[in-house]
């Protein structure tokens, strides 16, 4: 928003003014929200995509800047930044890949092209997982079987510790 200012000086008898004007510019910082993935978010994919919307007050031009943490001793693993977006525009950015089996903490700021800065945002944690292991036990593969309704048992694991449920699926001509 521009404030133009205008300063009067008069000497006592007669008023012989001056005036002296400018015109400043006041630019409120820009603002995130829509960040995605979620806070919390675990995932196997270690090449996550970050992403926010920057919208700025004066609908100034933002760009978004990330930064990714290792959570277990806060070391910076990657930061970047998108390229100059619209106001109310969505930015995203790729960190190198992430090692599976630690959590991440993830924070953006936005700042306009008139300087405006955001701060940094709150950081949210991303996790990488790894894959469970899973096996199936028993039947064994090729097996004859005297029903067409077998007991069918597995075993699975997770290196990460994580609850892991195991569904099964039964098809005659092998179309899944």
């Amino acid at each position: 928003a521009n404030i133009k200012s205008r300063v009067t000086a008069c000497a006592p008898t007669p008023c012989n003014s001056s005036e002296s004007s400018n015109a400043v510019y006041v630019n409120r910082p820009p603002t995130i929200s829509g960040r995605s993935p979620a806070d919390g978010t675990a995932s196997t994919n270690g090449s996550p995509s970050f992403s926010a919307v920057c919208s700025d007050p004066e609908r100034d031009s933002c760009l978004l800047q990330f930064e990714v943490y290792r959570a277990s001793d806060s070391q910076l693993v990657g930061s970047g930044q998108t390229g100059w977006l619209g106001s109310g525009s969505s930015g995203s950015w790729s960190p190198p890949a992430l090692p599976a089996g630690e959590w991440y903490l993830w924070t953006v700021q936005a700042v306009d092209n008139r300087g405006g800065i955001s701060g940094w945002a709150a950081d949210w944690a991303y996790r990488v997982g790894r894959l469970p292991a899973v096996s199936i036990v028993s039947p064994a593969d090729g097996a004859v079987l005297p029903t067409a309704t077998p007991v069918l048992s597995a075993s699975a694991s997770d290196a990460d510790g994580d609850e892991l449920a195991v569904a099964f699926e039964v098809a005659s001509d092998g179309s899944f």
